[in-house]
């Protein structure tokens, strides 16, 4: 149900926080949507407060009020604590529940910077979640830490959920460029099952928690070669190399590890496609000249299937030779040849680097850019030029996640 913001649910916000509450009602906010991200906190504060613009949360009440989350009833001797703000950070330890007469802590929102590796390209994913404070042991200024599991289960829960296997892991803090990961993810495990170490992990002062997906790697040998030779017994002279199957010769080796995809294989990957949303639009797009928010939607489409079913396993009831799903196969479904792929996925990527309303970021010429129409319709190639124009000039200063 939908109630007013008291004080103490905004108090504690940064200026980002707000204006992402201010978002979710963008219809309620009085001044105009695109100098949103340049409001002050006490302005966002006060509109969000003042019951004359109407903005709500569904969210339970808080400290203040005659519940807590989850439905709980605090008795006479439980105390409630607000989970860590930039304002308010403390050694607030866990407690036991009402019932037993301790601390009641309150989920607090933190923003996951979801850089997914796993692929020949960087996709960035921004989504935010509801998690608990720990402890703020090991911690800098104003940082503390959260339950990894929970933040897990509350990622894989969200539209932004790592599909497939993947290792997880977050920036080392004395040197990004390694990472320090803390769980492996198998295709269809359930996450609560999942062993994760270290158990904690570190939330920084803006309520921001970077976390880096890659590829499991393991040690796998060509299992299908052509011409293997189980008894290892093979023509004098020939060179040979030892697999875990046999021995290959020089012949094997040379043959070409590409393969054919199978009409089972095609069909079932077209299905997939033909039933995701915009599938229609996208599918009418093909070899037309598209105005550029027309053009961002076709590349979007193209970009998010690769993302979802890339190297992701081939079902059971698919008879396949290959463990997953190639790029080849995506391209082949997708009717787009290698290299317009790997350009649809990069203006994807700049897009997204340049055009999330808050972050450190955004431009407005590219936003503009992006969503104007032409009176005269534009090539792909003209917005293709003029954003990865934007990109080299600006990467020098662009904020990593």
């Amino acid at each position: 149900m939908e109630r007013p913001y008291i004080t103490k649910e905004v108090e504690g916000l940064g200026q980002k926080e707000l204006v992402a509450l201010v978002r979710r009602q963008i219809n309620k906010w009085p001044l105009t949507p695109g100098k949103l991200s340049k409001a002050n906190k006490a302005d966002l504060k006060s509109k969000l407060l003042d019951p004359k613009y109407g903005f709500t949360t569904d969210k339970p009440a808080i400290p203040g009020t005659d519940s807590v989350p989850g439905g709980s009833t605090a008795g006479p001797s439980a105390t409630i604590a607000t989970a860590p703000t930039v304002d308010n950070l403390g050694p607030v330890e866990p407690s036991p529940t009402p019932e037993n007469g301790g601390t009641v802590l309150v989920p607090r929102e933190i923003r996951l910077l979801i850089d997914d590796r796993r692929a020949s390209y960087p996709i960035h994913t921004m989504q935010r979640v509801q998690v608990r404070f720990v402890d703020t042991a090991d911690c800098g200024e104003n940082e503390w830490r959260a339950d990894a599991s929970e933040i897990l289960l509350a990622l894989q829960k969200s539209i932004s959920s790592i599909t497939g296997s993947a290792k997880i892991g977050t920036p080392d803090r004395l040197n990004s460029s390694y990472t320090e990961y803390f769980v492996e993810i198998i295709s269809n495990q359930p996450v609560e099952t999942l062993a994760v170490s270290p158990e904690l992990v570190v939330i920084s002062e803006d309520n921001q928690l970077t976390l880096r997906v890659d590829t499991i790697q393991r040690l796998e040998v060509d299992a299908q070669p052509t011409h293997t030779n189980p008894s290892g017994v093979l023509p004098p002279g020939a060179p040979v190399v030892a697999t875990a199957s046999g021995a290959l010769n020089a012949q094997d080796r040379a043959r070409p590890r590409t393969r054919e995809l199978t009409q089972q294989e095609i069909e079932w990957l077209k299905k997939q496609l033909s039933t995701r949303q915009g599938y229609t639009q996208f599918d009418a797009s093909h070899n037309k000249v598209l105005q550029n928010v027309e053009r961002v939607r076709y590349w979007r489409f193209a970009a998010e299937f690769s993302r979802v079913f890339h190297k992701q396993t081939w079902p059971q009831e698919i008879s396949s030779p290959s463990k997953g799903i190639s790029k080849g196969a995506i391209e082949k479904a997708l009717s787009m040849s290698k290299s317009a792929l790997l350009d649809t996925i990069q203006m994807i990527e700049i897009i997204d680097r340049y055009t999330v309303e808050g972050s450190d970021n955004y431009s407005e010429e590219v936003t503009n850019e992006i969503t104007k129409s032409n009176e005269n319709m534009p090539k792909a190639a003209t917005l293709k030029a003029f954003l990865t124009g934007w990109d080299r000039a600006h990467r020098a200063t662009f904020t990593t996640i």
